[in-house]
Protein backbone atom coordinates (compact mmCIF):
# COMPACT_ATOMS: atom_id res chain seq x y z
CA UNK A 1 0.00 0.00 0.00
CA UNK A 2 1.23 3.47 -0.79
CA UNK A 3 1.82 5.75 2.11
CA UNK A 4 -0.86 8.24 2.62
CA UNK A 5 1.47 11.29 3.53
CA UNK A 6 2.65 10.76 -0.42
CA UNK A 7 -0.88 10.56 -1.78
CA UNK A 8 -1.75 13.71 0.32
CA UNK A 9 1.16 15.45 -1.47
CA UNK A 10 -0.40 14.51 -4.70
CA UNK A 11 -3.83 15.85 -3.82
CA UNK A 12 -2.44 18.94 -2.25
CA UNK A 13 0.61 20.26 -3.80
CA UNK A 14 -0.97 20.29 -7.45
CA UNK A 15 -3.53 22.41 -5.55
CA UNK A 16 -0.89 25.08 -5.18
CA UNK A 17 -0.03 25.45 -8.29
CA UNK A 18 -3.51 25.12 -9.82
CA UNK A 19 -3.20 22.34 -11.99
CA UNK A 20 -6.22 20.59 -12.57
CA UNK A 21 -6.00 17.11 -10.23
CA UNK A 22 -9.48 15.34 -12.07
CA UNK A 23 -9.43 12.47 -14.21
CA UNK A 24 -6.50 12.15 -16.51
CA UNK A 25 -4.64 15.48 -15.80
CA UNK A 26 -4.63 13.80 -12.34
CA UNK A 27 -3.06 10.35 -13.64
CA UNK A 28 -0.87 12.28 -16.42
CA UNK A 29 0.77 14.29 -13.47
CA UNK A 30 0.88 11.58 -11.07
CA UNK A 31 2.96 9.65 -13.47
CA UNK A 32 5.48 12.61 -14.45
CA UNK A 33 6.25 12.95 -10.79
CA UNK A 34 7.15 9.38 -10.33
CA UNK A 35 10.89 9.06 -9.47
CA UNK A 36 11.05 13.11 -8.29
CA UNK A 37 8.07 13.02 -5.55
CA UNK A 38 7.59 9.53 -4.81
CA UNK A 39 9.24 6.32 -6.11
CA UNK A 40 6.75 3.40 -7.26
CA UNK A 41 6.86 0.30 -9.49
CA UNK A 42 5.07 0.02 -12.69
CA UNK A 43 2.04 -1.68 -10.78
CA UNK A 44 1.76 0.43 -7.74
CA UNK A 45 2.17 3.24 -9.75
CA UNK A 46 -1.10 1.95 -12.45
CA UNK A 47 -3.15 1.69 -9.56
CA UNK A 48 -2.42 4.89 -8.10
CA UNK A 49 -3.48 6.62 -11.51
CA UNK A 50 -6.19 4.25 -11.61
CA UNK A 51 -7.21 5.22 -8.44
CA UNK A 52 -7.23 8.97 -9.74
CA UNK A 53 -8.84 8.59 -13.15
CA UNK A 54 -11.67 7.16 -11.50
CA UNK A 55 -11.71 8.39 -7.91
CA UNK A 56 -14.80 10.36 -8.66
CA UNK A 57 -17.02 7.54 -9.84
CA UNK A 58 -18.07 6.11 -5.90
CA UNK A 59 -16.87 2.84 -6.98
CA UNK A 60 -15.49 0.52 -3.96
CA UNK A 61 -12.36 -1.53 -4.90
CA UNK A 62 -10.97 -4.83 -3.34
CA UNK A 63 -7.47 -3.40 -4.06
CA UNK A 64 -6.38 -2.18 -0.99
CA UNK A 65 -4.37 0.94 -2.36
CA UNK A 66 -7.31 2.03 -4.85
CA UNK A 67 -9.56 1.66 -1.88
CA UNK A 68 -7.52 4.02 0.08
CA UNK A 69 -6.92 6.17 -2.16
CA UNK A 70 -10.92 6.52 -2.71
CA UNK A 71 -11.20 6.65 1.13
CA UNK A 72 -8.88 9.49 2.14
CA UNK A 73 -10.14 11.81 -1.09
CA UNK A 74 -14.12 10.94 0.03
CA UNK A 75 -12.93 11.08 4.25
CA UNK A 76 -12.03 14.85 3.08
CA UNK A 77 -15.41 15.86 1.78
CA UNK A 78 -16.02 17.93 4.51
CA UNK A 79 -13.74 20.81 3.00
CA UNK A 80 -16.30 21.33 0.43
CA UNK A 81 -19.54 21.12 3.67
CA UNK A 82 -20.60 17.63 2.05
CA UNK A 83 -20.44 14.46 4.87
CA UNK A 84 -19.52 11.60 3.10
CA UNK A 85 -21.64 8.67 2.91
CA UNK A 86 -20.92 4.85 4.00
CA UNK A 87 -21.92 4.10 1.18
CA UNK A 88 -19.20 5.15 -1.14
CA UNK A 89 -16.51 4.29 1.60
CA UNK A 90 -14.64 1.59 2.79
CA UNK A 91 -16.18 -0.42 6.12
CA UNK A 92 -13.29 0.41 7.78
CA UNK A 93 -12.99 4.02 6.48
CA UNK A 94 -17.23 4.57 7.69
CA UNK A 95 -16.01 4.24 11.29
CA UNK A 96 -13.91 7.16 10.70
CA UNK A 97 -17.15 9.78 8.58
CA UNK A 98 -17.43 12.14 12.17
CA UNK A 99 -13.94 12.32 13.05
CA UNK A 100 -12.71 12.70 9.49
CA UNK A 101 -15.32 15.45 9.03
CA UNK A 102 -14.57 17.48 11.69
CA UNK A 103 -10.86 17.18 10.62
CA UNK A 104 -11.72 18.80 7.17
CA UNK A 105 -13.61 21.84 8.13
CA UNK A 106 -10.96 22.72 10.28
Amino acid sequence: MIEYSRLDLIEHVPRQFKIDLHSLHGAEYAYGMNGDLFHLNSAQLDDLCFAIRNHSGGDISTNATIQTCWDSDRLDLGRVGIIPSPKFISEVASEMIDYAFDLSIK
